[in-house]
């Protein structure tokens, strides 16, 4: 639904910049919203750090328990890359203009997800980030989310 609201928005609205701005701040807002309520109380008992095969783990158990399907993961424990060649949102939406990410509340529900896990540390000044790199909707191959874990905050 959310990718058909973008779709449209893109054939109808020209002056669309500052429009996509907000929406990606939302979706992103509506993901880390989805993820706190659903995982918190099992996530927040979860010891950290985390060793780079839990975390893989969590994430291929996430996308299976959103998705049903499993992500590639590639990567290190500070940076992760989430290949998703199988998108649930993008997989038969192709952006009009060929701008603008349609799963940013992905990204949302991945980075909360995270940020209960080390929500600790996070109090002490470190982050943790998801942005969506590539999107099928802009017609790439799949859709590709970095995930950076405790980033020091300066």
């Amino acid at each position: 639904m959310y990718g058909l609201f973008i779709k449209h928005l893109y054939r109808y609205n020209e002056s669309f910049k500052e429009i996509r701005r907000e929406l990606k701040l939302r979706g992103k807002n509506f993901g880390e919203e989805i993820a706190y309520s659903i995982f918190s109380k099992e996530l927040l008992k979860l010891q950290a750090p985390l060793k780079e095969g839990m975390i893989r783990n969590l994430i291929k158990n996430l996308w299976l328990k959103l998705f049903g399907i499993s992500p590639k993961i590639s990567g290190n424990k500070g940076i992760i890359k989430i290949s998703d060649a199988e998108c649930a949102i993008c997989d038969t939406l192709a952006s009009e203009k060929g701008e603008g990410f349609l799963c940013d509340f992905i990204a949302g529900i991945v980075e909360e997800f995270f940020s209960l896990i080390y929500e600790e540390l996070i109090h002490k000044g470190w982050r943790v980030s998801c942005i969506e790199t590539r999107c099928k909707a802009l017609k790439d191959d799949l859709c590709e989310y970095e995930l950076r874990i405790l980033e020091k905050v300066s």
